[in-house]
């Protein structure tokens, strides 16, 4: 693909965005057993907008967001952040104590 015909799709794409941006709120809620001390890892790929994700499980048990191996936000019962673009994102879920456990993950 010639320098020229990239940059007319990524014109598109951009202009695509800001004129018919993504409104449907998308959710994903995971659900499972983890061990005393157990990690459970998700990979997700977002769109643009903000995301929400939360963990409801034992006591102790937290959730954090990480982007190319590096935490953007967490540990904590409940984190935050806004996504930008395309960006692959890891939600982990780690645990003091045994149980059954459910990751919310929203993103507008």
């Amino acid at each position: 693909m010639s320098p020229t015909a990239r940059w007319t799709s990524a014109a598109s794409a951009m202009q695509a965005d800001v004129t018919q941006p993504w409104q449907r709120l998308s959710t994903q809620t995971p659900r499972g057993r983890i061990r005393r001390g157990g990690v459970r890892r998700y990979s997700l790929s977002l769109l643009d907008g903000a995301m929400v994700a939360s963990v409801s499980a034992p006591r102790g048990a937290v959730v954090s967001l990480s982007y190319r191996g590096r935490t953007i936000a967490g540990p904590a019962r409940r984190v935050h952040t806004t996504v930008c673009g395309d960006v692959p994102l890891t939600v982990t879920v780690k645990a003091r104590g045994a149980g059954r456990y459910t990751l919310a993950v929203a993103a507008s």
